[in-house]
């Protein structure tokens, strides 16, 4: 009941699909990404999340129970999917800068540090910082993930195991101790 064990999920959603172009010993491949807006998530979360919204794409596992597995009354066995292909596109600081303004005041009506703003607004031109990330991101990140999908399998690996190691295990409750007395 502590509070800030507290975690917030504000957005968890599909984007349109990436198509990569094959080469001649690869096939084209498919990408969705999936942005997940939060605070303060814990060690495997995203990663936990992942997997359920694949099973759940892949029709292994029902609305309900993934429901039910997000639910803070309820521990249940959920895969990890692949860190591969993951990773930390942008840091967003609202509350930060929010409370710079609300204590301006204090300071003279003069923030001491700048906001921190990465985020582009329409009708706006796009901040430096935000157009390097982007630049890095679709050059060096997103190529570097697909060559190492292609070569490593990582997440066809991760699917077999889904349906052939752990298949009776998944979306299993897990009984606490204190259950048992």
């Amino acid at each position: 009941d502590n509070a800030s064990a507290t975690r917030y999920i504000l957005k968890f959603a599909p984007l349109e699909p990436v198509l990569v172009p094959g080469s001649e010993d690869q096939p084209e491949t498919q990408w969705v990404p999936v942005q997940v807006t939060g605070q303060s998530f814990l060690l495997n979360q995203i990663r936990k999340m992942i997997s359920a919204a694949v099973d759940h794409a892949r029709g292994v596992v029902s609305t309900e129970r993934v429901t039910q597995s997000m639910s803070k009354d309820c521990r249940m066995k959920v895969n990890v999917a692949p860190a591969q292909g993951l990773f930390l596109d942008r840091s967003f600081f609202e509350l930060y800068n929010k409370h710079k303004v609300t204590n301006a005041p204090k300071h003279g009506n003069q923030p001491e540090l700048e906001m921190l703003d990465w985020v582009e607004e329409d009708e706006k031109e796009i901040p430096a910082a935000v157009r390097r990330i982007e630049e890095f991101k679709n050059q060096k990140i997103i190529p570097h993930i697909v060559r190492e999908e292609a070569l490593e399998g990582n997440f066809v690996k991760y699917l077999y195991a889904q349906d052939v190691l752990y298949a009776q295990e998944l979306y299993s409750l897990i009984e606490d101790d204190k259950d048992k007395e």
